[in-house]
């Protein structure tokens, strides 16, 4: 008989805990609650390839709005009116419909990027894998909760990460991708703040712009390389477990 994990004396009072025991039985209740129900592995190589097709139309979207910005800036006289006015109403533009655009695109990669995690994640769960502490549901979760988006939705990925490289058997390569995407991430926006501080300055102005949008290509194609890595590994997995990779 397996000893418990909690000894309890007279009156019900505990006085004895194993913590490794309790971790070991929160980790298999985790397990049983989060892992698929047939024991098997999903495909995660689709949401992955989708993911990357739509981070690479973003950047392409982002470097095409500064191009035609630069103008807005520098050269308002000579650009064409189309770019910023149409039928007469300002509210109808090309710089207005870019912005749509962008935003239509980071949308629908975001629910791409969630799959994605929510499944890479359950997968792990459904091995087993000691790296999976977070649940599939709050890897994506934590991204809309304030204050704790600052760090929870990367440790979250982190643990795919990781746990993705253990379940073949490999060490996470160094120069890991995780830390440079999610400080790209956190700090894209950073360069609005500034803004008002310039706000007379065409040349700052456009500069923020600059640092903002390349902060954002950097954090998508960081992210492309981690939706790539983890898609490698967990596709390993199709054959039903750890055990069946070095079948």
């Amino acid at each position: 008989m397996a000893m418990s994990a909690v000894e309890y004396g007279p009156n019900g009072r505990v006085i004895r805990k194993d913590k490794a025991s309790l971790d070991q039985i929160k980790q298999e209740l985790a397990q049983r609650e989060h892992a698929w129900l047939d024991g098997k592995t999903r495909s995660v190589a689709g949401f992955a390839r989708y993911a990357r097709i739509g981070l690479i139309l973003w950047c392409v979207q982002l470097a095409l709005q500064a191009v035609m910005l630069a103008g807005f800036y520098f050269a308002p006289t000579r650009m064409p009116g189309v770019f910023f006015e149409m039928d007469g109403r300002e509210s109808l533009n090309l710089a207005i419909l870019s912005d749509w655009l962008i935003f239509a695109t980071a949308i629908t990669t975001f629910i791409l990027v969630g799959r994605f995690t929510y499944r890479a994640q359950k997968n792990l769960f459904t091995i087993n894998s000691p790296f999976a502490k977070m649940s599939p549901g709050w890897t994506v979760g934590w991204y809309f909760i304030p204050i704790a988006a600052i760090w929870q939705p990367f440790m979250g990925m982190s643990q795919i990460y990781r746990g993705s490289y253990a379940a073949v058997g490999e060490k996470v390569p160094e120069g890991s991708p995780l830390p440079i995407w999610w400080g790209a991430w956190l700090l894209m926006n950073v360069p609005d703040w500034f803004t008002t501080v310039w706000s007379d300055s065409a040349v700052m102005q456009y500069a923020l712009l600059l640092a903002s949008i390349g902060l954002s290509i950097v954090a998508a194609v960081f992210l492309m390389r981690i939706l790539s890595e983890v898609a490698e590994k967990q596709t390993l997995l199709q054959g039903g477990g750890v055990a069946n990779v070095f079948d």
